[in-house]
């Protein structure tokens, strides 16, 4: 997601250059150019999002654990689903303290 999220930021990159491009002709390309640009931008950590959480479920009801319900494993993917959320929230408390801190 970060890789991502600097293509569509950062001044070398095709978005970035497209928006500085449509401001020469006006304010309305402008918006315009920077809505569509917003608009792209999100599809793709939509995407990867899903992906991480869709494969932690899989992940987790591979696992083997099983429980006395209809569907016995699915429990195991909700498991696997919460470990891969924790683990992700694990490193927020670093990334907001590098961000905040330099």
């Amino acid at each position: 997601i970060v890789n991502i999220t600097e293509y569509y930021t950062d001044f070398v990159h095709r978005p970035v250059k497209d928006v500085a491009k449509a401001s020469m002709s006006g304010h309305g390309t402008n918006i315009i150019a920077g809505l569509g640009v917003g608009f792209e931008s999100a599809m793709l950590p939509t995407l990867t999002v899903v992906a991480a959480i869709l494969s932690a479920y899989f992940l987790g009801k591979s696992s083997g654990l099983e429980t006395n319900a209809a569907d016995p494993t699915a429990a195991a993917g909700l498991f696997g689903t919460a470990v891969a959320t924790m683990g992700m929230l694990s490193n927020l408390t670093y990334v907001l303290a590098m961000d905040v801190f330099g």
